[in-house]
């Protein structure tokens, strides 16, 4: 072989191995765009369940203190019914006691 041969197989050698290069180059770069892209989703749904919690953990407050506030009117309204019958059984026995003496 003469060295003008030699050094053109060496040109067609470093040129194929450059072409190689550049396509793994390419492949690497769509599979960096593809992980990049599942990250990005990945970060979304992480993002939305975040949400999703926040909104699940405010609405759990909300009817704790809904349940709570229900809670003390029904105590409330049992005081008040509570006091009611009191004084009725009083009435009721003021009204018994009365009976008695009008009959003796």
């Amino acid at each position: 072989m003469k060295a003008r041969d030699i050094t053109i197989r060496k040109v067609e050698v470093a040129l194929y191995a450059s072409k190689e290069t550049e396509k793994m180059v390419d492949d690497l770069t769509l599979e960096l765009i593809a992980t990049k892209d599942s990250l990005y989703m990945a970060n979304d749904t992480h993002q939305e369940a975040k949400e999703h919690r926040l909104v699940a953990s405010m609405a759990k407050e909300r009817e704790a203190e809904e349940r709570d506030k229900e809670k003390n009117i029904t105590n409330e309204e049992l005081e008040w019914l509570q006091q009611h019958l009191s004084f009725a059984k009083i009435l009721n026995q003021s009204l018994e006691l009365q009976s008695l003496c009008c009959r003796a």
